[in-house]
């Protein structure tokens, strides 16, 4: 089970545009699992976590997230729009975009993406990358995650993938620099995720 602290490695460039990505927006889902070197989680810094479902949308890929708080615990979830609808206007029930929002220890967070928490079964969710950073506002980040849970879904600019990056440009200003997310691949994004990323996680 990945295990404490450590420093965040590095990784690769900026992604570029894919026209697969349209249907990657339809999202969601997992397959291979790489690197499992631990990865750490700061006490002492804010701390961010990609997950990542490489088999989803037919191989575009499916993302999740999650934020350390303040008190040390996290709060995590994903959207996966299990209808697959293109365009899932906003309502007050985060079912409707098959929205989940979990808070817990490090060790229930990978637990319950590596079981399936989201309802895909386990194993969906295969690897991790996360990232440390200098400042850290986990209420501006709850309340995007919560804003992100009910505000609806749409192809290209509002599914699983800009949702979690929604919410670490909330979490953090040194965040607010990550690639716009719109119209991009989510196996790709994740795997070209700026320097200061740690390298892949196996779950």
């Amino acid at each position: 089970m990945p295990a404490s602290p450590g420093t965040p490695g590095l990784v690769a460039p900026r992604p570029a545009r894919a026209g697969r990505a349209v249907a990657a927006a339809l999202l969601c889902g997992a397959g291979l699992a790489v690197a499992n070197a631990p990865v750490a989680h700061a006490q002492n810094a804010g701390q961010v976590c990609m997950f990542s479902a490489p088999s989803g949308a037919d191989g575009l890929g499916h993302i999740g997230w999650g934020f350390r708080r303040d008190d040390g615990t996290w709060r995590f979830g994903s959207t996966d729009n299990p209808g697959g609808a293109w365009s899932v206007p906003p309502s007050s029930d985060p079912a409707v975009t098959g929205s989940w929002t979990r808070d817990g220890g490090w060790d229930q967070m990978l637990a319950a993406f590596r079981s399936g928490e989201s309802g895909h079964g386990a194993g969906f969710y295969t690897r991790y990358r996360c990232d440390t950073t200098p400042d850290d506002n986990s209420g501006g980040a709850a309340q995007q995650a919560a804003d992100e849970a009910t505000n609806g879904y749409s192809l290209p600019t509002n599914n699983c993938l800009t949702k979690a990056v929604d919410i670490f440009k909330a979490y953090s200003t040194r965040l607010a620099n990550l690639p716009d997310p719109a119209w991009q691949v989510p196996n790709q994004y994740f795997t070209v995720l700026p320097t200061g990323w740690s390298s892949t996680t196996s779950l």
